[in-house]
């Protein structure tokens, strides 16, 4: 029951990204493309953080690497199909500048989790309050 509890944020900030790209003229900022760009970036970061959380906690004893890797190229995946989403809509397009900067902003919580395990694959985490310890004794990292 808790794993499947620890998905419903993630459910709920993609459904949000998806409303949000069903509008012809999305609330935010319109100012220049840089500006876009950096929304994107955010909100795929966040959509990043959610995934990675969830999957950390759905397969406690899959490696880090592995998991960041899937949960990263899952939001990649959801960026494309939210730019091809927002080809039907009147007054949006489909934009390769745009999946791209959902693809940065994703990457960015995985990179740091990678950064902060120092490379390794093996960590501590905690799955169902209990603790699974890092299986060679390195520097663990705890990503909730």
């Amino acid at each position: 029951m808790v794993r499947s509890i620890r998905l419903l944020p993630l459910l709920i900030w993609a459904g949000a990204i998806f409303a949000l790209s069903s509008y012809p003229n999305p609330p935010g900022p319109s100012g220049p493309d840089h500006t876009a760009y950096l929304v994107h970036a955010v909100e795929y970061g966040a959509l990043g953080v959610l995934a990675a959380r969830w999957g950390c906690h759905a397969f406690p004893a899959a490696p880090l690497r592995s998991l960041l890797i899937v949960s990263w190229l899952g939001c990649v995946a959801y960026g494309a199909s939210d730019e091809f989403h927002q080809s039907f809509v009147s007054g949006r397009d489909a934009s390769y500048a745009d999946w791209v900067a959902d693809a940065i902003g994703a990457v960015q919580p995985n990179a740091h989790a990678l950064d902060a395990a120092g490379g390794e694959i093996d960590r501590e985490r905690h799955a169902d309050g209990e603790n699974v310890a890092a299986r060679d004794g390195e520097d663990a990292v705890n990503f909730v």
